[in-house]
């Protein structure tokens, strides 16, 4: 439940944000990329279960966001990984606001460390461990 209810808010604040939205396993974005700008999001991981009636679990997350390559030079390259990066920090901010979302912690955004497209793109990667209560 709490798995489908956090890719379901991500899915949404992804969308509200402009952001074509696909869920896929690392490693399988390589198929055709029909619209951009796109968000990535590999399946939650369920990474720690506490108690047992009002359980915390806590789900490894990893969200990419992923633009087309501007062609003007270097300087919109980084304009743009600096965009990602601040979109992804509001995401994250704003999940942690949602139903049953105790906390987001250990957010780190950093660029991929190979292309996730086969269109040159550029992208960011965020990583969060996201504490919820089972709803």
């Amino acid at each position: 439940m709490n798995r489908t209810l956090l890719t379901d808010s991500l899915r949404t604040l992804c969308l509200n944000r402009g952001y074509s939205f696909r869920t896929a396993k690392e490693g399988s974005i390589m198929q055709p990329v029909t619209s951009l700008p796109m968000a990535w999001l590999t399946p939650p991981q369920l990474s720690e279960v506490e108690g047992i009636n009002r359980r915390k679990e806590s789900y490894t997350v990893t969200l990419h966001l992923i633009a087309e390559s501007p062609k003007q030079g270097q300087d919109q390259i980084d304009s743009l990984r600096c965009s990602l990066e601040e979109q992804l920090l509001d995401i994250f901010a704003e999940l942690s606001t949602r139903e049953g979302v105790v906390v987001v912690e250990q957010l780190s955004i950093k660029l991929p460390t190979k292309p996730l497209t086969t269109i040159g793109e550029v992208a960011m990667s965020a990583s969060a461990k996201v504490v919820m209560y089972r709803v």
